[in-house]
């Protein structure tokens, strides 16, 4: 039985850990104009996390690489989803902060290539 004070990020990595089931999210939570541009038949699961220790018990985040429709081109979505009862002001920056760990990933991925 998962640990009562991380029932949220239980429930959410063994929904969102089935390929079927972000699918079925994307396709609702998307924007139409965004979805027309996304290949989602063949969504991969990103393992990786971005959400640091001390947000863990309030946060969890889902990467999920898929490719444009017309290109063919690599997306990676971010989606962090927040188990909090009140707005938090400092949301943003701690998205930046995600977004700078993803670029700095993506840098590695490709300096590790040439």
């Amino acid at each position: 039985m998962p640990d009562i004070d991380n029932i949220y990020d239980g429930f959410f990595t063994k929904v969102m850990s089935e390929v079927a089931n972000v699918a079925t999210f994307l396709n609702v939570a998307l924007p139409a104009e965004l979805l027309n541009r996304l290949d989602l038949t063949e969504i991969a699961l990103d393992p990786t996390s971005y959400v640091s220790a001390e947000y863990k018990r309030s946060f969890s985040d889902l990467v999920a690489n898929c490719r444009t429709k017309a290109e063919g081109l690599p997306v990676d979505l971010y989606l962090l989803f927040e188990h909090k009862s009140y707005q938090d002001e400092g949301v943003l920056l701690q998205l930046l902060g995600y977004m700078h760990l993803m670029w700095k990933k993506d840098k590695e991925k490709i300096l590790c290539q040439h």
